[in-house]
C-alpha cells in the first residue's frame, strides 16, 4: 500500500510539472479588437506553428498604416514560452523590417509582446522611410 501511495504521488508531481505547451498540444488562439482579429496563432506539440500579428506603424514620411506579420515555427521552452528576434523583407514594398517578439502559451491563452521597425523607400521620391509599431501587447484567448 505504501508503494502505491508513494507512486501516486510521484506521477502527481510530474503532472505538475508538465509544461504549459504540453496541454495545449494542438490549439487555436485568437484576440478580436472591434470585431477584427488582431492576433492569431496555431500551436501544435512543442512549437506555435503558425502566428499573424495586426498592428499600427507610423512613419518618418507622417504616413501610418495598419499592417501584419506572419511568423511560423516558433519553438516552444519547457514553461511553454517563445520568442523570435530577427529581420525578414517585407512582401509587398520589399522594406527591411526587424521584429521582436516573445510570448508564453498556456492552456487556456497566450499572450506577449511585438515590436517592429522597418526602413524603405518612398515609391513616389525615392526617399528613405522609417517605420515603426508601438509595443502591442497582446493576449489571445484558446477557441479550439
Amino acid at each position: 500500500m505504501r508503494r502505491i501511495s508513494s507512486l501516486l504521488t510521484v506521477v502527481a508531481a510530474l503532472a505538475l510539472c508538465l509544461p504549459a505547451a504540453w496541454a495545449a498540444s494542438s490549439a487555436r488562439y485568437l484576440a478580436k479588437k472591434d470585431g477584427k482579429v488582431t492576433v492569431a496563432l496555431r500551436v501544435s506539440g512543442r512549437s506555435v506553428t503558425h502566428m499573424t500579428i495586426s498592428y499600427r506603424v507610423t512613419c518618418s514620411n507622417g504616413g501610418s498604416a495598419m499592417r501584419s506579420t506572419q511568423l511560423s515555427n516558433l519553438r516552444l521552452n519547457h514553461s511553454g514560452h517563445f520568442s523570435f528576434k530577427g529581420s525578414y523583407t517585407g512582401s509587398q514594398d520589399g522594406s527591411t523590417n526587424h521584429v521582436t517578439m516573445r510570448g508564453e502559451v498556456t492552456k487556456k491563452q497566450a499572450d506577449g509582446t511585438f515590436k517592429l521597425s522597418a526602413v524603405g523607400s518612398d515609391p513616389s521620391s525615392g526617399d528613405t522611410v522609417r517605420c515603426h509599431s508601438a509595443t502591442v501587447k497582446w493576449r489571445a484567448k484558446r477557441v479550439h
